[in-house]
């Protein structure tokens, strides 16, 4: 931390396994003093790091908040000011030789360890002797090794068979790519965007955890973790992902309840290897029913640590919303079954079986002609079959009233959700973001005097039914932030402030100086976030998948917004169904 200059490691396990958590964790702390670390882990770590980097460096909308709190951070503790592109660029031009910094890192380790006499340790939740147990693991780093297998079992590619062509290269209304389409109706959508030597990627498939019979509610949620409980290529799905990252590729997992997405970002002369991992993950993935005992214990344990975050809460808002819903997002204790490895693996073999019921997204700077001819080989490995697009049919039927839940806590807060029903077409989309613009306004208005923050997020769904949803965020601040004079207030009094705040949303004002302000802040919203190419691939995948077009001519359906319209819909967010989540100390 930047305060004091430390460094801090922390773990969390269940407390009958504390001691021997600590021991290990001695250990390897101990293994990293000795100067013990190998090729491996720096080469894995290095590339972490310039990924995590490059991650950084996408365009994205930062407020005025941000800015203010890296001046203040390097005021007050000398913080860096170096933007990541700059720490990037930095990275990327060390010539140090993998065997010199090796030995740098592992100098480097000794002298910030040094020995015992820079580390001190803390445990709660847990009664032991501490520092006899750390010094027990720290005299033992032998009994810490690091291992990793490669995966190697990358699938032939039958490039001498091919009878693969491509069928029709057309415009891409949506992005000003290319639509190219392949002879076995792989859709390819190629997005050229100058993003230096990176490309992102996004393989969308049509199926999601609303098509798994037998889903018990909220098993769903865990289903985008599936991929890492198999075998990918021969190697445990974990190394197989670090030997991406080695490779400066990244991949990750996300199911919803209607599709399934497998995307990243990675060099831009490795399609290939992008292509072959892709086939690897859908033709080469085994399950590993073993493992689940093990992830359903690490799931369980995190969610009791995140107990009164803001993931904790909306899970518990949207089971209050709508009792006995089976698919919700959010991840619950208690919801996964003993056949979630059998359920999880028929949903992913089925998606792999159709990718021509989807769409491949790339997004970078290519050359279209060279990458139609570097796709034709892997493009013909793709499983496909004759599908009929048929969305299942969900019961959603959320409460209609007002509902609260009180908990306790460290610190005052109240989450108020609200939902409602709303067609999601273009018009309404560019309405309802102004509508959130303006409630926050009034809301953060409205606590601006008073030791608390204050914030307002909002979003749009598609399944089970299109809807809007809002959820007003209020906390008690630290009382080392106050302003002279200002006081803490009881969860009572701002539980009557919020309500104040929100209830009343049919009378809230919109005038025409305010309109005009909030679609001149969206459009610039709008064009920040179109520069960045993760906008781009969801854009695309939402449009082939869901038939939704948030993009093309924003500017026009942001101007054709009304007061009226933004009226409109904040009644209808005072008519529709809300949950009060009440944290009191």
């Amino acid at each position: 931390t930047y305060g004091d200059e430390s460094f801090t490691v922390s773990f969390v396990t269940e407390s009958k396994y504390g001691g021997k958590a600590l021991e290990l964790f001695a250990g390897i702390m101990s293994s990293l003093e000795s100067g013990t670390a190998t090729a491996c882990e720096l080469e894995l770590s290095r590339a972490q790091a310039i990924n995590s980097l490059v991650s950084e460096c996408r365009a994205g909308y930062s407020s005025n908040k941000d800015y203010v709190d890296r001046c203040v951070s390097a005021f007050l503790y000398n913080a860096p000011l170096a933007s990541s592109k700059e720490v990037l660029d930095l990275y990327l031009s060390r010539t140090v030789a993998d065997p010199a910094g090796l030995e740098l890192l592992n100098n480097f380790a000794s002298a910030f360890l040094d020995g015992k006499r820079n580390v001190s340790v803390t445990c709660s939740g847990f009664d032991c002797n501490a520092d006899s147990l750390f010094s027990a693991g720290w005299n033992r780093p032998d009994t810490v090794k690091y291992s990793r297998t490669d995966a190697v079992d990358m699938p032939v590619l039958p490039f001498e068979n091919s009878r693969l062509k491509v069928k029709s290269v057309k415009p891409d209304h949506l992005s000003g790519g290319q639509i190219i389409t392949f002879s076995n109706d792989v859709k390819v959508v190629y997005k050229k965007m100058d993003l230096g030597s990176k490309l992102y990627y996004a393989l969308a498939l049509n199926g999601g955890y609303m098509s798994i019979p037998d889903l018990i509610p909220g098993e769903g949620a865990f289903v985008s973790d599936f991929p890492k409980l198999c075998s990918i290529a021969g190697a445990d799905a974990q190394d197989f992902l670090d030997a991406l990252n080695v490779k400066g590729m990244t991949m990750d997992f996300r199911v919803n309840m209607s599709n399934t997405v497998i995307e990243g970002c990675c060099p831009d002369d490795s399609v290939p290897l992008l292509m072959e991992s892709l086939l690897a993950v859908l033709n080469k993935r085994e399950a590993v029913p073993g493992k689940l005992d093990y992830y359903r214990a690490c799931e369980e344990l995190e969610l009791k640590v995140s107990e009164g975050q803001s993931s904790s809460k909306m899970a518990v808002i949207d089971n209050i919303m709508c009792p006995n819903y089976v698919y919700s997002s959010h991840k619950m204790s208690g919801r996964i079954s003993d056949d979630f490895i059998m359920k999880a693996d028929a949903l992913f073999n089925i998606t792999s079986s159709r990718v021509n019921d989807g769409v491949l997204v790339i997004v970078g700077d290519l050359d279209i002609d060279d990458l139609k001819r570097t796709l034709i080989p892997y493009v013909a490995c793709f499983n496909t079959r004759s599908v009929v697009n048929k969305r299942v049919d969900v019961r959603y039927q959320p409460i209609s009233s007002l509902a609260t839940h009180t908990v306790t806590g460290e610190s005052n807060s109240i989450e108020v959700a609200m939902s409602a029903r709303m067609p999601i077409t273009m018009e309404n989309y560019m309405a309802s973001s102004i509508a959130a613009k303006v409630l926050s306004h009034n809301v953060v208005k409205s606590f601006s005097e008073t030791g608390v923050h204050a914030s307002v997020s909002h979003r749009c769904s598609i399944y089970p039914e299109e809807r809007f949803h809002v959820t007003v965020s209020v906390s008690e601040a630290s009382n080392d932030g106050f302003s002279y004079g200002v006081k803490p207030v009881s969860y009572l009094r701002l539980l009557y402030d919020v309500r104040a705040a929100v209830s009343d949303l049919k009378e809230m004002e919109v005038t025409e100086e305010q309109l005009k302000t909030y679609k001149a802040l969206l459009k610039n919203e709008m064009a920040v976030h179109m520069k960045d190419p993760l906008y781009w691939t969801s854009a695309i995948a939402l449009r082939y998948l869901d038939g939704k077009d948030w993009t093309t001519d924003y500017q026009a359906k942001i101007d054709a917004v009304t007061a009226a319209q933004v009226k409109a819909i904040l009644v209808s967010l005072d008519e529709g169904c809300k949950v009060e989540y009440v944290t009191r100390k």
